[in-house]
């Protein structure tokens, strides 16, 4: 439910629930305060006890009457309030906000690189839910035995849980703690099944950063993933693809079966070792006295007799049995459910079966806990309010059964199939609510949108193609599967066999790797190595922008580059794929490299209107501009080359260097020649011939074009129209100069609009010194008096025309340098 709220906000949660814990740890060992509150005299507080006496194998409990209240916060409101989150809003809002997650995410906050990698020890990943389990069932022993109101060694116990976690996440990285070992691990997994009552659904989610996924901030406080696929597959990316692919997991079961019968064990064991129900129900237990030297007395008290089995024996005795037999009802209640539907001849699966039972012992699990578990402090409530939440326990569990127990694996994979169909029709860019009555694609069906996407020209082949690479791609489905997966969707879009495995075809020469069975990955690997090249292609930009050869940048930044791949767990092979990918279409550089070509041919025309569409191209306002633009072409066309340098000689980048060469032909010679960088050497043989033979190309273009413009110039009409939007434009330019210029190259062309501009330049705040002076001057004298004009009468001497427009104003301020 929580997933679309910012990292940075769910991080402030986080963090302030952490700091709560922390408080509480603390008073577990030292609490001067809260005693006050459970005083009986103390009518104000709704902590205060009455004064009673409650039999635990036929004897008054000996009980603190004014007790700190750290163990009962823990026990009664606590772990009931983390129970009834996690089956109402779904993992995910728990997996956000959890303090122990906080905790074990301090070695990555502070830089640490994991020690192991996970795949480094399967048996952790092959037998984790036993492992959790038996943490689970160890931890409730415990419990019973010495921490209910034992406050120092609750506290010794939560903080070693925490240490735990951070030594864990120390050694593996990502969530490897609560996937392999947090014991409350078991319970998000079966209070969650296949999704939350109000969870997200991964799958319907347009976004690559879904449910609990771990994320984390960019430079621009965007988010991105950080998943290293310490898990496969991840319950914090996709619960429900998780819950159907580890339905049958060895260990499934247990947890699932085992987990009903701790529930009832543990409640259970309160009444056959205190002989009554009162004991539990009164909450005395979390502020008894004896707790520790109760472990080695009579653990039994049945009908007024004791039974004398050590209690440290019979707890343990109590909820293991209780497991055991859990487990036999449920396996026979799952093999009666199967001969019912052989009788009845009804289809079935074995999976479809286990998520019913499944389904229907976590109804049981949630209701026992919350009926009989969390009655302590809900005792304590009115009556009306007691009966409330009781309606709304069962409201709940029921509505999220009813939801749950018709749900298959078959049908979250047409859905997911459907959503990807929906986000093609998307990118198609047109507006569909024209001709669905104002019906956006959100809004309609599965069979509305195979019905739209066959209707319109081309697209069919092309949702389907895409629909069959993201699945391929996302690992839903591999490439000796796909036809049967996709086999509605074929039919929907009339789609044959021989269509389909044409364009399986074209996806595998296109990529090879989606039809490669020993490359395919799952989602968590696909998250993995796209995270670490989406900062490898940020950190690539960096060194594009700073100007420095490959060579020298890859030195200073070959540390940080090594801690990538150490974070992200990338091996040589993934390496190597990845920089071969690194110019591929829409990672970083290859968006970079279209804006720059984009802005280089945007600079082109603007240079080319301030020469042909102005009345006097060669006034001195003018020649500066152009000279502006031709200064920006040049630190474009670097970064253009940088990119280049980059890439190598991949054939995207050929093409890049034919289009550099094309749209920076007025100033590519000089870079180029210019020995300080070194291009000759940075650039490979084969991108140096492709820049020089564009380069040629274009100037004899361009003779052959002078030659018509000198025989056309004497009826060419100057649109001096023109020449002004474009002065507007670079009046938006963060160059003060070209500001400055621009106004009054306006007022040049056309003196009203000059004299507007000059006006509503003044109007606004912020305003550099020399645009300022220069509109000041426009609207009192009619012309440049100030800095702009020495600026002018400087680049007109020629003197200064090799000098930056930076250093221009700052001679032109020094007022040393004199024409």
């Amino acid at each position: 439910m929580l997933s679309k709220v910012s990292e940075k906000t769910m991080h402030q949660v986080r963090s302030l629930l952490a700091i709560t814990w922390l408080i509480l740890i603390a008073s577990l060992f030292y609490d001067p305060i809260t005693h006050h509150l459970t005083d009986p005299n103390n009518t104000l507080s709704p902590f205060r006890e009455s004064i009673q006496c409650v039999l635990v194998q036929g004897n008054c409990l000996d009980i603190q009457q004014v007790y700190p209240i750290g163990t009962r916060i823990f026990w009664g409101m606590v772990v009931p309030s983390a129970i009834m989150l996690v089956f109402v809003l779904g993992h995910e809002t728990w997996r956000r906000i959890c303090p122990l997650y906080f905790f074990s995410q301090i070695t990555r906050a502070l830089g640490w690189q994991p020690r192991l990698k996970i795949e480094k020890n399967p048996w952790l990943i092959r037998n984790h839910l036993y492992l959790q389990f038996a943490l689970l069932f160890i931890g409730l022993n415990f419990r019973i035995l010495f921490i209910n109101s034992a406050r120092a060694v609750l506290g010794t116990f939560l903080l070693v849980t925490i240490l735990s976690a951070i030594t864990v996440v120390f050694l593996y990285g990502g969530r490897s703690w609560c996937h392999y070992v947090c014991p409350f691990g078991v319970v998000q997994t079966v209070l969650t099944g296949p999704r939350g009552l109000l969870g997200s659904e991964a799958h319907k989610t347009p976004s690559n950063i879904t449910q609990s996924m771990c994320r984390t901030l960019d430079k621009n406080n965007g988010e991105k993933s950080a998943c290293i696929a310490c898990k496969s597959a991840c319950l914090d990316i996709d619960s429900e693809s998780a819950y159907w692919q580890e339905l049958t997991k060895p260990g499934r079961k247990l947890i699932q079966y085992g987990y009903l019968g701790l529930v009832i064990g543990y409640f259970v064991y309160y009444y056959l070792y205190a002989g009554n129900f009162d004991y539990y129900y009164s909450g005395d237990w979390s502020h008894e006295t004896n707790q520790l030297s109760s472990v080695f007395q009579p653990g039994f008290y049945i009908y007024n007799h004791y039974i004398y089995i050590p209690k440290i024996v019979a707890a343990p005795l109590t909820t293991g049995f209780s497991v055991w037999f859990s487990c036999l009802i449920c396996t026979k209640l799952e093999k009666a459910y199967k001969a019912n539907l052989r009788r009845r001849n009804l289809k079935f699966t074995h999976q479809q079966v286990l998520h019913k039972v499944f389904s229907l012992c976590t109804f049981l699990a949630f209701n026992s806990f919350f009926i009989y578990g969390a009655r302590p402090e809900i005792l304590r409530l009115p009556t009306v309010l007691q009966l409330i939440f009781n309606a709304l326990v069962i409201l709940l569990s029921s509505l999220w059964l009813y939801r749950t127990w018709n749900r298959s694996e078959e049908q979250y994979k047409r859905e997911s199939q459907v959503e990807n169909l929906r986000r093609q029709l998307q990118e198609l860019g047109v507006n569909f609510s024209r001709f669905l009555n104002d019906r956006s694609l959100e809004e309609l069906n599965p069979d509305e949108l195979y019905i739209l996407a066959k209707t319109l020209p081309n697209a069919t082949q092309l949702s389907y193609k895409a629909v069959l690479q993201k699945a391929l791609t996302s690992g839903n489905i591999h490439a000796s599967t796909n036809l049967e997966l996709l086999q509605q969707m074929r039919e929907e879009l009339g789609i044959n066999e021989k269509k389909h495995y044409k364009i399986l075809t074209e996806l595998g020469v296109e990529t090879p790797e989606l039809l490669d069975l020993n490359l395919q990955r799952n989602r968590e690997q696909i998250f993995r190595i796209e995270t670490y090249q989406k900062k490898l292609d940020l950190l690539l930009l960096e060194l594009v922008e700073s100007g420095i050869s490959l060579q020298k940048a890859l030195e200073i930044k070959s540390k940080q580059i090594l801690a990538f791949k150490q974070e992200y767990q990338i091996n040589p092979e993934e390496d190597a794929q990845i920089l071969a990918k690194m110019f591929a279409q829409n990672s970083d550089l290859w968006r970079k490299s279209e804006a720059l070509l984009t802005e280089l041919q945007v600079l082109g025309h603007q240079q080319q209107n301030l020469k042909k569409s102005v009345p006097n191209p060669e006034a001195n306002v003018f020649v500066l501009l152009r000279y502006l633009l031709g200064e920006k072409q040049q630190f474009v066309t670097v970064q253009l080359l940088s990119i280049l340098e980059i890439v190598g000689e991949q054939p995207d980048a050929l093409q890049l260097a034919r289009r550099t060469g094309i749209m920076a032909k007025n100033v590519l010679f000089e870079i180029l020649s210019n020995e300080q960088s070194l291009w000759e050497q940075r650039l490979s043989p084969k991108i140096m011939d492709v820049l020089t033979l564009s380069r040629n190309q274009v100037s004899k273009t361009n003779v052959q074009r002078l030659a018509e413009d000198e025989t056309f110039v004497g009826t060419q009409t100057v649109c001096v129209e023109m020449a002004i939007e474009v002065l507007l434009e670079l009046l938006k330019d963060l160059n003060p100069l070209t500001q400055a210029a621009s106004l009054y190259g306006i007022y040049k062309l056309n003196a009203q609009k000059g004299i507007e501009q000059a006006r509503l330049i003044l109007s606004q705040e912020n305003l550099d010194e020399l645009v300022r002076d220069t509109a000041e001057d426009i609207l009192q004298y009619g012309k440049v008096l100030g800095t702009l004009n020495q600026i002018l009468r400087l680049f007109e001497s020629g003197t200064f025309k090799s000098v930056n427009s930076d250093a221009l104003i700052a001679l032109a301020r020094s007022g040393k340098v004199r024409t």
